[in-house]
């Protein structure tokens, strides 16, 4: 099983209308080694409707594919924001953030606002799109993220 699909969510990603000339911005921190990192993304690309904020950002940092499921009557939300970063040495590093969440999401129409909210990341250093990763030799820690994505409505 491949843990991050980046390839997919890339091309689907890709094929997304509704670019947004307002400020979006993902802020993503986790604590490895004794040390905490914070991962600011800056979405290039942000389309949104009535259950999904979704996107990727090519510039400007990290490359980052990002996918937040809305609370909506019949679901609570989901959130998946996968960041491919460089690391030392001409190598790529992974990290990929999951949460739940129960709380409503906040925002005017045309803006997703997300307040801090915990979750995990899992991390691949010396990552390769090639290869398959199994979950049990990967580093899980705890994380947070916070998010304002300025969206244009989907055609």
């Amino acid at each position: 099983m491949r843990l991050l699909a980046i390839t997919a969510i890339a091309a689907a990603s890709l094929a997304l209308a509704g670019c947004s000339t307002n400020p979006s911005s993902i802020t993503l921190t986790y604590e490895i080694d004794g040390a905490s990192r914070t991962l600011n993304i800056s979405p290039d690309r942000v389309r949104c409707d009535e259950t999904t904020v979704s996107g990727i950002s090519l510039k400007d940092g990290p490359v980052s594919f990002y996918d937040f499921r809305l609370i909506n009557q019949s679901a609570d939300g989901k959130i998946q924001v996968t960041v491919v970063e460089d690391g030392e040495n001409d190598t790529k590093n992974a990290v990929q953030f999951n949460a739940e969440i129960s709380a409503p999401n906040t925002g005017t129409e045309g803006v997703y606002l997300l307040k801090e909210t915990s979750g995990t990341v899992t991390l691949i250093e010396d990552y390769d799109a090639d290869k398959e990763y199994e979950l049990s030799d990967l580093v899980e820690t705890d994380a947070t993220i916070a998010a304002e994505l300025h969206c244009s409505a989907a055609e």
